[in-house]
């Protein structure tokens, strides 16, 4: 029987973009600020706020992004159509008849969203 080693994981170096700070375990980062971390202890929510630093640091992220993506399971797509508001404003509305636009948009707009969810 062989045993299977796991990859350890590796601190990665990322740039706090945007304003605010951030609090990570007992450090606090400061908008613009360089630091190292590792990709798990950073949460979801703030993963836009970070960005890595260096080639190693940017490939470990795709690596990780593309391992989180679901897989596409056929027949379970939700379907969404572009419904009418108002004169010339549209939502794009899914199974339930929910908008999953926060504003009513122009016609086109609508229909580019569409091909896009679509696609």
């Amino acid at each position: 029987m062989e045993r299977v080693v796991k990859e350890q994981e590796q601190k990665l170096t990322f740039r706090k973009i945007g304003g605010g700070s951030m609090r990570l375990r007992k450090r606090i980062i400061k908008p613009d600020q360089v630091f190292q971390a590792f990709l798990s202890e950073i949460p979801e929510a703030f993963r836009g706020f970070v960005i890595p630093v260096g080639e190693e640091s940017l490939n470990a992220v795709k690596a990780s992004e593309q391992q989180d993506k679901p897989k596409n399971i056929p027949g379970n797509k939700a379907q969404y159509v572009i419904e009418e508001k108002s004169k010339g404003w549209f939502n794009v509305v899914d199974k339930q008849g929910k908008a999953i636009n926060e504003r009513a948009l122009r016609k086109e707009t609508a229909d580019e969203l569409l091909k896009a969810l679509n696609s």
